[in-house]
C-alpha cells in the first residue's frame, strides 16, 4: 500500500482518540467516573456536556480537512475542549480516573496538533519521495495501556518496529526534523521517560 499523508494523519486521528484506552461511550460512564468528594449533583450534568464534545469531536474528526489550516485548528479546539470537560468533572482531585483521563487526552490533542501542522513537512515529502515507506505506514505514536507491554518492548518499538522511524525521517526528511519529532513524543509520553530516546 502506499503511504498518503491524508490516509496517515486520518489514521493517526482516528487511533489517537481510540487508544485513550479508558474513554467512556455513555454519560452515565462519564459521570459515574469514582467521583471526588468535593463534586456536587452538576457532575451528571457536565458528564453529559462531555458526551456531547466527544461527538463534536468525532463529527470534526470526520470532515478534517489536513489542507485547510482553519479545519485543522477547529479540531483542535474540539480536542483541547473535550480534555478540558472531563477534566472538569474530576473537580480538582489530582488522582482521580477523571484526571487521568484528561491528562491522556490532551497528550494525544498535543500529539494531533504536532503532527498536523508542525511535522505535516516531513509527511508530504514521504508521499512525494518515499511512499513504500512500511516502517511509517505501520507507526502508531501512541502507548496501549491495554497490552501491557513491558517498558523494553515500549522503548524498542516506540518509534516503529526497532525504532525505524529515526532512519526513515532522517533519510526522507532530515536529521532536525528527526530530532524534532524525537523531542516531541519524549516530552509529551511519560512512558518512554526512561527509554533514553535523546541519545537516538
Amino acid at each position: 500500500m502506499k503511504v498518503s499523508l491524508e490516509f496517515v494523519l486520518l489514521g493517526v486521528a482516528i487511533l489517537g482518540i481510540g487508544y485513550v484506552a479508558s474513554l467512556p461511550t455513555n454519560a452515565t460512564a462519564l459521570a459515574t467516573i469514582e467521583p471526588p468528594k468535593n463534586c456536587t449533583a452538576m457532575t451528571f450534568f457536565k458528564a453529559v456536556g462531555c458526551l456531547y464534545r466527544l461527538g463534536e469531536y468525532m463529527g470534526k474528526m470526520y470532515f478534517l480537512n489536513i489542507n485547510k489550516p482553519s479545519s485543522i485548528e477547529s479540531f483542535h479546539k474540539s480536542c483541547i475542549s473535550l480534555q478540558e470537560c472531563i477534566r472538569s468533572i474530576s473537580c480538582e482531585d489530582g488522582q482521580s480516573e477523571g484526571t487521568k483521563l484528561a491528562n491522556q487526552i490532551e497528550s494525544h490533542c498535543v500529539t494531533l496538533q504536532y503532527l498536523f501542522k508542525d511535522f505535516s513537512p516531513c509527511f508530504e515529502k514521504f508521499d512525494k519521495n518515499n511512499k513504500d515507506s512500511k516502517c511509517v505506514e505501520s507507526w502508531v505514536p501512541f502507548v496501549h495501556s491495554e497490552k501491557n507491554a513491558t517498558q523494553t518492548e515500549i522503548c524498542n518499538n516506540f518509534f516503529g518496529e526497532n525504532n525505524c522511524m529515526k532512519k526513515e525521517v532522517t533519510d526522507t526528511c532530515s536529521e532536525t526534523e528527526w530530532k524534532g519529532l524525537r523531542d516531541h513524543f519524549i516530552k509529551s509520553t511519560p512512558e518512554i521517560k526512561a527509554c533514553g530516546f535523546e541519545d537516538l
